[in-house]
């Protein structure tokens, strides 16, 4: 995603794709471009989200985009969810670490655990997601 996406969950919600940062393809520039432009998204007053879902790759964790984006959202008074995905690639061990981690970094308890790959948790983070659109 480079762009903002927006999708209609119904004639009140939408659910809004915002680019991956961290996979954004591109020199700094693009990046830089990009970075703008979700903070502006955030920032503007236009907007004006239910809920921000960080999703984050379990083994890379919090980048320092990530807390830069936690600390904006906390400063607007906004909430957020982090999700770690791909928990399927690490050891039990190595999981807890990363979800300490997180959670110490994130200022947050509330980490929810994915994996797109084996299924686990998608029901639960889709109910937690749609729960106020429905």
């Amino acid at each position: 995603t480079t762009e903002i996406n927006f999708f209609s969950i119904n004639a009140t919600h939408y659910f809004v794709d915002l680019p991956g940062y961290g996979f954004a393809e591109g020199g700094v520039a693009d990046r830089e471009k990009l970075r703008k432009l979700i903070i502006w998204y955030f920032s503007s007053g236009e907007a004006k989200p239910e809920k921000t879902v960080l999703i984050l790759d379990s083994k890379a964790g919090l980048t320092r985009f990530d807390q830069e984006m936690i600390k904006m959202l906390q400063e607007l008074e906004r909430p957020y969810l982090v999700v770690l995905n791909k928990v399927d690639k690490l050891s039990q061990k190595e999981l807890a670490a990363q979800v300490a981690k997180t959670r110490a970094a994130a200022g947050t308890k509330d980490i929810m655990l994915t994996s797109t790959e084996s299924g686990r948790g998608i029901d639960a983070l889709r109910d937690r997601l749609f729960e106020a659109a429905l």
